[in-house]
């Protein structure tokens, strides 16, 4: 079972354009048999992508923080508490939120969403890219930026990345959908 993390905004609510957008996503990934993580709050990035997955019936688990007093959403399908159920030492904020990370990015792809760009989604964003740039080179797992490309293109970060390399092949902008999950599927399933 591939699997797909999400990565945005913890902000959004049921309704709003991004939000069921976001929602979609998920629907269409669960379709397609994904297994869905994501860092497991609320919002465009983390609920709705997962509700998505809910709604189609389809595999997927958050992974959320012992040393954040925050319910994780309703729709997961499982629940994974860095800090409580997967421990490293010291059991602290930097390293539950260190372990989650790599949990995250155990992934074969993912789906970011900068619309509403936080330093979390950021970090998550450059750790993948920096993965494939230096350790992943014979397998880069591909990722989507999930979003109008003005806004996109007004990223500072994503700039950064133009200008750094040269226009990645593991690297998607659209704000389509199902264009998302088509691409991210074909680069997956053609990876080793």
């Amino acid at each position: 079972m591939k699997t797909v993390a999400v990565f945005g905004s913890g902000e959004g609510n049921p309704g709003e354009s991004r939000y069921d957008a976001m929602k979609l996503v998920g629907i269409l990934l669960a379709a397609k048999g994904a297994r869905i993580i994501t860092g497991g709050y609320g919002g465009s990035g983390m609920q709705a992508p997962i509700e998505g997955v809910y709604h189609g019936r389809g595999h997927s688990t958050g992974y959320v923080l012992a040393c954040r007093k925050k319910d994780p959403n309703p729709y997961l399908g499982n629940v994974v508490v860095c800090g409580k159920d997967v421990v490293v030492e010291p059991n602290n904020e930097a390293m539950q939120y260190s372990l989650r990370l790599g949990l995250l990015l155990q992934a074969d792809g993912f789906v970011v969403d900068p619309s509403d760009p936080t330093f979390g989604t950021a970090v998550e964003f450059f750790s993948v890219v920096n993965l494939n740039e230096k350790f992943w080179q014979k397998n880069q797992k591909p990722i989507v930026l999930f979003s109008e490309r003005y806004r996109i293109e007004s990223y500072p970060l994503v700039r950064l990345v133009k200008e750094k390399i040269q226009r990645p092949s593991y690297l998607k902008h659209t704000a389509d959908p199902e264009q998302a999950v088509q691409w991210l599927w074909s680069c997956m399933n053609l990876a080793k």
